[in-house]
């Protein structure tokens, strides 16, 4: 492997290690990582589940199919290592929150070193999963 793609490899376990904690308790799967020229990582979740759970976010999702799943997306750049792109099953995440005006504050830390970013984003998930759930 070359060193930029040991680079994107350790940032994809790094968004794994900051998220999975946060998310699969809440029934995502545990991230999975695709290395290209950016980093993606995307957290599924069973669209039944997601939508008996989460239905204050579910509203807008067309969950219908029984094969239906929810996908949070990240993209992270390796170099400077940043987030640049959350998705929530196709939307800006930070849509999502403001469209919900959800009291999470700053959302998605895109644009923010990746620390900083993976801390915030954390942050704004807990919340937005908790906000509203049945089961927490």
């Amino acid at each position: 492997m070359t060193s930029s793609a040991d680079s994107a490899l350790a940032i994809a376990r790094h968004v794994c290690d900051a998220l999975d904690p946060v998310l699969t308790p809440h029934g995502f799967q545990a991230g999975q990582a695709g290395i290209g020229r950016d980093v993606e990582v995307t957290f599924c979740s069973a669209g039944h589940e997601f939508s008996a759970r989460f239905p204050h976010l579910a509203y807008w999702m067309d969950l219908s199919h029984p094969a239906a799943c929810v996908d949070l997306t990240l993209h992270a750049h390796p170099q400077p290592a940043r987030l640049s792109r959350v998705w929530l099953e196709g939307r800006e995440l930070d849509d999502v929150v403001r469209d919900g005006r959800y009291a999470v504050g700053p959302v998605d830390g895109v644009g923010l070193p990746l620390e900083a970013g993976l801390d915030r984003l954390a942050r704004t998930l807990t919340v937005l999963l908790l906000q509203g759930s049945p089961h927490e």
